[in-house]
């Protein structure tokens, strides 16, 4: 498995995510919005559409 580089947020970078989650957003939301969204992959062994007809 290999895994994303950590990125260092500035201070402010850091008060605005802490302030956004504060207020309710959802972590995808903010993940979004410093183009993090998670890498969504399926699994090997689910069938393709085409397998599955």
């Amino acid at each position: 498995m290999s895994y994303r580089a950590r990125i260092k947020y500035t201070p402010a970078q850091k008060q605005e995510i802490w302030g956004r989650w504060k207020k309710g957003e959802s972590l995808s939301s903010i993940g979004r919005l410093f183009d993090r969204p998670p890498i969504r992959k399926r699994s090997k062994r689910v069938l393709t559409q085409s397998e599955r007809e």
